[in-house]
């Protein structure tokens, strides 16, 4: 079941990064290109008249993707260390990441109550994070 949860989520990874142009590369590679066509794509949106309120949106998703794909890669470098509700977890919110960076990146105006609802999300992630990071002792 581990190793079922773990395809799926390298899967899941992997098509996020062929959607976003990426290349054959190696995990760590894939990684850094998925952070960079994120802040890329986010910073497009930016510049194309993005409010300050989703501008904070989308420094707030750049952070989080980023330590995200951190212990992604942790996770990934060790599957049979966890257990499948980790993994689970990790599916769940790489989706989520996937939505919301499609929604930042576009032109649409969201309401401050969307912005503040993806912003509060982000935080939770960030924390999470931080907790698998010290479980891993990862700095």
């Amino acid at each position: 079941m581990k190793k079922f949860a773990l395809l799926l989520l390298s899967l899941t990874l992997c098509f996020a990064l062929a959607a976003c142009g990426g290349s054959d590369t190696s995990a760590d590679e894939q990684a850094a290109a998925d952070d960079t066509a994120a802040s890329t794509t986010a910073d497009e949106s930016a510049d194309t008249g993005a409010t300050t309120d989703k501008q904070t949106a989308i420094d707030e998703f750049n952070a989080t993707s980023a330590a995200f794909n951190e212990v992604a890669n942790a996770i990934n470098a060790d599957p049979s260390a966890f257990d499948s509700d980790v993994i689970d977890t990790m599916q769940q919110m790489s989706d989520l990441l996937n939505q919301y960076q499609q929604m930042l990146s576009g032109d649409d105006e969201y309401t401050q109550e969307d912005l503040d609802k993806m912003t509060e999300w982000f935080g939770q992630v960030q924390d999470w994070v931080d907790q698998v990071k010290a479980d891993l002792n990862i700095e």
